[in-house]
């Protein structure tokens, strides 16, 4: 409690002082008001041991005590202060007009401190000289009025929510200034003379329309002045009411969700958010004036949702001028699930076998009934239990690629798709590598005919996964030479295998060695030799019967001996790189077991050993290819400085075969994953010069160069295979780009004809 307050209180026990102003200095004294017939309380500024107190009479200073002792027991008396044992009060006796005036203290030369005593209703004005005030002339003042500031003339302070507000109130008049109290939600929080402020900070609604009351009181007033106000808050929306705690629908159904926003003065909008999407407009709203004169605001949403907004927010939120509120609540929608199966990868030397089923639906309970086991062509082959994870049952190595093939998984939760069926469909392929296979439909075929003098073909069916790289055919042991009598063909197309105990067709090899003019030597065993860098070399053999022989034309012995020479060294050249190639093959990564060119020459730059180079037989015009890149069909080819090299890998049938043999056919050749570890890796190129120079000999060129050549020959040799030598076709545009890039020079060449 302050001083002044603590006074007014005491009125009625004693003549206390009130309002008291002044420094305290002979021009400008403290000024005491007190109550004529009550004691007078005079406090010094410090406190003495030798303190005396003098008071200014008839134009000079009296003495009226020292230390405790007064020069009018009845009128004076002085206090210590109980807790220094110094002195420092003064009290005036039943004070009559005779003790108004001004009083000294003194604890020194220097400490001295000036009072005046002046009664309630009084205003002094006089003059001071050489220090010492004059006579004083009382002149008294009522209290003229009393205001709280910025309320309008309807008695309303306007005030906004959560903002600070000032509450203000003030006397005018009245000598001496009246004490002025402020009562806020019926509780004095400020008392002050004449003039009152109370801060409220971030002021909340529980003060909105409530009375503020200020009084005005002194000793001079016979009652106490008031006035009062009434606090008008602008209010924000209180917290946004939903009509549900959350939303659970089906995707592509309509739902409702209504929102009431309450106790927001101006009026309140109201927004709505779905996930990220504003969805405002497509909500309806009321609004309504209360009798507290806020206002309530009712919107109701109707929407649709599609899964993507599963588990998102829906936000409703209330804004005025003051501000907001919002209210969250989660969106469930129940859709069917997509499922998916990833395409797997493995070695003929995996016996565990895995396959993962992920399904994307809500709810996320799932049911999982029996994986399918189909062919690449649909037939199915197998039922195999399994929930979310496949794993394949282990069977003998030779075997295992009959795991190659399209695995079903079939999931439900209970929610129907757009086709109206519970049970979802996801499917992927098994890729299982093995050893080249002799199809089943190939035990038909062991003994094939044919009629000596006319050409006859004998045909063998290969499953081949990876394709084979090398196929070699012989003849009662000794390997046949390729000539205008005997030719080899190979296509690609479906074959009948026996999968798991089921006949199925898949896509496979199509093996022909075309006799000519057969004569009856050619009576006999053939047989074909081929392997993919898998397992090992897998051999096969037809009996060829002729009928009608006819007698075949004698050879010298010479011609005969040659022949059988050369046939056998043959042989064992052919034999010996076979098994250099299946070795290494075996032995390393995939990636990096593709072999170099082994017999054909040195390749120039930006040309390759092709037998599909479209513009060889001159059936396409290459000149109008110049200077730009209308012929490519991939989008990775550039322009490219001749004609002749203006080709595209999706005109090269070898190219395309390529592409096709993976789960998912690429667009271009660039984009195979086996393009950039047979052409691009350094150390592949590296190993695969080795086996070019022990053929060749050391080529004087920089290491790029040298990469580069040999990325040509590597790209032939993996799209081509074996090509005879001097035979020259292009290479795409886009996979010379692809290494040209890789391994720069300044200048390159173009496509040579052999």
């Amino acid at each position: 409690m302050d001083f002044a307050n603590s006074c007014l209180t005491g009125l009625l026990f004693m003549g206390c002082n009130v309002y008291a102003a002044g420094t305290g200095t002979a021009l400008d004294p403290f000024q005491l008001y007190v109550k004529q017939g009550y004691e007078a309380v005079l406090q010094c500024s410090f406190e003495s041991a030798r303190l005396i107190w003098s008071k200014y009479m008839i134009g000079e200073w009296s003495i009226i005590a020292n230390q405790d002792v007064t020069i009018n027991d009845t009128k004076y008396k002085t206090s210590i202060n109980p807790n220094t044992g110094l002195y420092y009060k003064l009290h005036v006796l039943n004070t009559q007009s005779a003790d108004e005036g001004i009083y000294r203290c003194r604890g020194g030369i220097t400490d001295e401190y000036f009072l005046q005593l002046t009664f309630y209703g009084k205003k002094m004005h006089g003059t001071c000289h050489s220090g010492i005030c004059g006579e004083n002339k009382l002149v008294p003042e009522e209290l003229s009025s009393l205001t709280i500031q910025n309320d309008s003339t309807d008695n309303r302070l306007i005030g906004t929510e959560g903002r600070d507000l000032l509450i203000e109130c003030e006397a005018v008049g009245g000598n001496p200034a009246p004490s002025v109290s402020l009562v806020v939600l019926g509780t004095k929080v400020q008392t002050s003379v004449k003039k009152v402020q109370y801060f409220v900070q971030s002021i909340p609604r529980i003060y909105d329309q409530t009375n503020i009351s200020c009084e005005a009181n002194s000793d001079a007033l016979d009652t106490p002045m008031t006035t009062t106000t009434i606090i008008y808050l602008n209010l924000m929306p209180l917290v946004s009411i939903l009509n549900a705690s959350f939303v659970n629908t089906l995707e592509m159904v309509p739902f409702s969700l209504s929102f009431v926003s309450t106790g927001s003065c101006p009026t309140a909008t109201l927004w709505w958010t779905v996930g990220q999407t504003d969805a405002t407009f497509e909500a309806s709203s009321q609004e309504k004036r209360d009798s507290d004169e806020s206002y309530t605001v009712t919107s109701t949403l109707t929407y649709v949702v599609d899964r993507k907004y599963n588990l998102q927010p829906i936000t409703c939120k209330a804004n005025n001028t003051v501000g907001g509120f919002s209210n969250k609540i989660s969106l469930f929608v129940r859709f069917a699930p997509d499922v998916s199966v990833s395409n797997v990868t493995y070695e003929m030397k995996d016996s565990t076998r895995t396959i993962y089923c992920t399904a994307d639906g809500y709810p996320d309970t799932y049911t999982f009934y029996k994986w399918q086991h189909k062919s690449v062509h649909g037939r199915f082959i197998r039922e195999l239990d399994g929930e979310n994870i496949l794993t394949l049952p282990v069977v003998p190595t030779k075997i295992r690629y009959q795991d190659n093939g399209e695995y079903v998984c079939t999931v439900s939760n209970g929610i129907q798709g757009k086709d109206r069926a519970e049970k979802r469909k996801g499917a992927a392929r098994i890729i299982a590598y093995a050893q080249p296979v002799i199809t089943f439909d190939n035990e038909e075929r062991r003994i094939q005919y044919g009629e000596i003098g006319k050409s006859v073909e004998i045909v063998v069916h290969v499953y081949s996964v990876p394709k084979y790289y090398y196929h070699t055919w012989f003849n009662n042991g000794k390997q046949i030479q390729l000539s205008t009598n005997f030719f080899v063909s190979e296509s690609s197309g479906e074959v009948e295998d026996v999968f798991h105990g089921m006949a199925v067709k898949v896509n496979g090899y199509v093996l022909k060695l075309t006799i000519n003019d057969a004569i009856n030597e050619d009576s006999s065993n053939s047989t074909l030799i081929l392997g993919n860098g898998v397992g090992q070399l897998v051999k096969h053999t037809v009996l060829l019967k002729l009928s009608t022989p006819q007698t075949s034309e004698t050879l010298s012995s010479g011609v005969i001996i040659g022949a059988v020479t050369g046939s056998l060294i043959s042989l064992l050249i052919i034999l010996d790189l076979s098994f250099v190639i299946v070795k290494k093959r075996r032995n390393g990564d995939r990636a990096e077991d593709i072999q170099p060119y082994q017999f054909e020459p040195e390749l120039s730059e930006g040309s390759s050993e092709d037998d599909e180079d479209l513009t060889q037989n001159g059936d396409v015009d290459m000149e109008p290819r110049l200077g730009n890149t209308n012929w490519c069909d991939c989008g990775h080819c550039e322009s490219m400085p001749t004609a002749n090299e203006c080709i595209c890998c999706q005109e090269l049938n070898r190219m395309t075969d390529k592409m096709e043999e993976l789960p998912s056919p690429t667009q271009c050749i660039t984009e195979h994953p086996g393009f950039e570890p047979v052409c691009l890796n350094q150390y592949v190129l590296e190993t695969a010069y080795y086996q070019y120079r022990q053929q060749y000999g050391e080529i004087q060129v920089t290491t790029e160069e040298r990469n580069r050549y040999t990325a040509y020959r590597q790209l032939a040799r993996w799209g081509w295979g074996y090509l005879g030598k001097s035979v020259r076709v292009r290479l795409p545009a886009c996979a010379t780009i692809a290494i040209r890039n890789k391994f720069q020079s300044n200048q390159y060449k173009g496509f040579e004809e052999a």
